[in-house]
């Protein structure tokens, strides 16, 4: 997946993640080693103007990405975190509308466990480097959701 365009989709009522990005390492060839290089970064990805509603865990999971970008996306009432990215290098948060966050305090969790305390509208977790977050709009609500914005304190 290099250089791909995710734009203008509708996702609701997701038992799991909206939009996921991930190195797929459970495909391995017959010694059991990963048919995707360890260097292999997903780059150029681009989300624009999709909208998430009603996810069961996330609404972006971005992992092991170079230079993506999230940008004029809407995403309300997921269960942990709206745009959550992970061991990824610049990556651009732009222009997101982001509402309703970590509403798993008020349901009962469908998917594999999560730290509820981490619930964030954009969280930049461990080896997230040189992002770049600018004109979001986050807007939790009462009791849900800890952060508006968690930038993981290690690298």
């Amino acid at each position: 997946a290099v250089n791909n365009v995710i734009a203008r989709n509708r996702v609701r009522r997701s038992r799991s993640s909206a939009f996921k990005v991930a190195r797929q390492i459970d495909h391995v060839d017959s010694n059991g080693v990963s048919l995707t290089p360890s260097t292999y970064r997903a780059p150029g990805l681009v989300f624009t103007g999709n909208s998430v509603a009603d996810t069961r865990y996330f609404g972006f999971e971005i992992d092991q990405t170079v230079g993506v970008l999230v940008h004029k996306n809407s995403v309300e009432t997921t269960d942990y975190s709206s745009v959550y990215i992970l061991r990824s290098d610049d990556a651009r948060i732009t222009k997101n509308a982001v509402d309703a966050f970590g509403f798993v305090a008020r349901r009962e969790e469908v998917t594999w466990p999560w730290d509820v305390e981490q619930s964030s509208g954009i969280f930049c977790d461990v080896g997230t480097v040189r992002a770049r977050i600018q004109s979001n709009e986050v807007t939790g609500t009462p009791g849900l959701g800890k952060f508006g914005l968690k930038i993981a304190p290690w690298a």
